[in-house]
């Protein structure tokens, strides 16, 4: 089961936007395994153009099955905050995003938490109503605890988003 909320509104020129949202899993997996549960919220804020928000997220799911003992856990917390700044048909605008959780015991890194560590830098351009051409330069840097698995890098992507 899933469930979400949203709130939107104006005062004067000033926007405010709410979310919140939880779902609940049943673990099919044996008598040991814990059901998921997961809750994110979000927000974000604008005036004159320019827009910063927030979004966090949590899921546990405690144990899991797996015979002799084996866990097969889904615990995270994400976070992440950024800007824009919106002016005629031009928008850019700045993310950055963490995300931790444990590692699945069964056939996977057990040495600790593992990390995600992402910034990006976004641009837009409105070439007509609808139309848009749009691209990013990033940077992501994930890794386990003591280093046994690491993944880092950068790289930028471009495209057409095209709105009905």
């Amino acid at each position: 089961w899933a469930g979400g909320s949203n709130y939107t509104a104006d005062f004067d020129g000033c926007g405010l936007q709410l979310s919140a949202g939880a779902m609940t899993a049943q673990a099919n997996a044996g008598p040991d395994t814990d059901d998921l549960f997961a809750w994110s919220l979000g927000g974000q804020a604008s005036v004159a153009g320019f827009s910063a928000g927030f979004g966090f997220s949590k899921g546990e799911q405690g144990r899991g099955g797996g015979g002799a003992g084996a866990t097969n856990q889904i615990n995270s917390t994400g976070w992440t905050v950024g800007a824009a700044y919106e002016i005629g048909p031009y928008k850019v605008g700045v993310d950055y995003y963490r995300g931790v959780g444990n590692p699945n015991t069964v056939g996977a890194d057990t040495s600790g938490d593992q990390r995600l560590d992402q910034a990006i830098v976004s641009g837009t351009y409105t070439l007509g109503p609808g139309i848009r051409l749009v691209g990013g330069v990033f940077w992501y840097d994930g890794e386990s605890e003591g280093n046994t698995v690491e993944n880092d890098g950068f790289g930028f992507a471009t495209g057409f988003k095209l709105g009905f």
